[in-house]
């Protein structure tokens, strides 16, 4: 047993010292408060060399316009939305936040403002506050029914017989 918790640990010291392929520049600038116009323009990516993804992808998504990216699976609506998040690089083209490319921003600074909504549900075990503040607890408790009420979850959540207080495991099991 001993043994094998070594090798374990040993991929894990080896993948926590990797070196992320990703970085932030030297001097990150400032991410635009309040909605922002969003362009790809000419972007191409593929995770394999030769297997391209996107190619020659342009569109603006005008500040305050909501957009729902559909398709079929394998058309690139998940790259799309990894490539805006920074977790890849474009091979080719730009992505830009109110004309600024979104290389010149901070990752953690892009992941603060982009929120994605999976079509699997995710729950952690918990109570369903934690969920939505996500381990976070200096979020106030008004902020938190402020988000459940703007995704319209406020009176489903105040149904139940703990409220926010109510416990969930992983995947809604309870």
């Amino acid at each position: 047993i001993l043994q094998s918790a070594m090798a374990s640990a040993e991929r894990i010291f080896e993948l926590l010292d990797t070196e992320p392929a990703i970085q932030d520049p030297p001097k990150p600038r400032p991410i635009p408060r309040g909605p922002a116009r969003v362009t790809f323009d000419r972007v191409s990516f593929s995770y394999n060399r030769g297997e391209e993804v996107l190619r020659d992808i342009s569109f603006t998504v005008e500040a305050g316009e909501k957009v729902a990216i559909v398709g079929y699976t394998g058309s690139g609506k998940t790259t799309i939305i990894s490539l805006l998040s920074r977790l890849y690089d474009v091979e080719e083209g730009r992505i830009l936040i109110d004309g600024t490319d979104i290389r010149e921003f901070a990752q953690r600074d892009l992941h603060r403002y982009i929120a994605t909504v999976l079509q699997d549900v995710f729950l952690f075990s918990g109570d369903v506050a934690y969920n939505i503040h996500l381990g976070d607890p200096s979020i106030p408790e008004e902020k938190l029914k402020s988000v459940a009420r703007y995704i319209n979850a406020e009176k489903f959540i105040e149904k139940l017989p703990a409220g926010y207080a109510e416990k969930v495991g992983e995947r809604g099991r309870t």
